[in-house]
């Protein structure tokens, strides 16, 4: 009987390519895997492009409807801006009217009941008193009240004359305001 052929066990495999033909296969190899990862790589790229640019014509659309509303709003907030300062404006004016009007009103208040006003002028400034006073003791007192306010910056005697005929001594007062720290703009 004839032998029976034992199968062959080769743990070297390969044995026989040569090592050209090992780089070349190889190269052939990873060449093909190199050129897949690039093509997915410039797919993806692709596709990202694509994303991005309708992104952006979606923003570029939103800013159009936008500039269209704010347009459409734009006298509106120009209205209403221009009532804020007026409202502003006249809230201010208000505020510095009262607090004149309370100093006059003090400025009225400090005048002697014997004295006689002859003329009184008002301003945002200044305050003029003109008139006639019985004695020395109550234009001093006058003057010295006029002084104790904190709202006056100066008080100016600029006449005083002695009516002996008449019995009594007429005067000309100009009391100046202290500037407000509010301003109308």
């Amino acid at each position: 009987m004839e032998k029976a052929s034992a199968p062959s066990i080769n743990l070297a495999k390969n044995r026989g390519e040569s090592l050209s033909e090992r780089l070349l296969t190889f190269a052939l190899t990873i060449g093909r895997i190199l050129v897949i990862v690039t093509e997915a790589i410039a797919l993806g790229a692709f596709l990202f492009r694509f994303g991005l640019d309708r992104q952006l014509v979606d923003l570029h659309d939103r800013i159009t409807q936008e500039q269209t509303i704010v347009n459409l709003l734009k006298s509106n907030e120009a209205t209403y801006r221009n009532l804020q300062d007026r409202l502003s404006l006249a809230n201010t004016l208000i505020t510095q009217e009262k607090a004149s009007e309370s100093l006059y009103q003090a400025v009225l208040a400090m005048i002697p009941s014997d004295m006689s006003l002859t003329t009184i002028s008002l301003s945002d400034t200044s305050i003029s008193i003109q008139g006639d006073i019985p004695n020395l003791v109550s234009l001093s007192a006058l003057v010295n009240k006029l002084k104790s306010d904190s709202r006056i910056d100066s008080i100016s005697l600029d006449k005083i004359e002695n009516k002996s005929s008449e019995g009594i001594i007429s005067v000309s007062i100009t009391v100046n305001i202290k500037p407000t720290r509010t301003s109308l703009l």
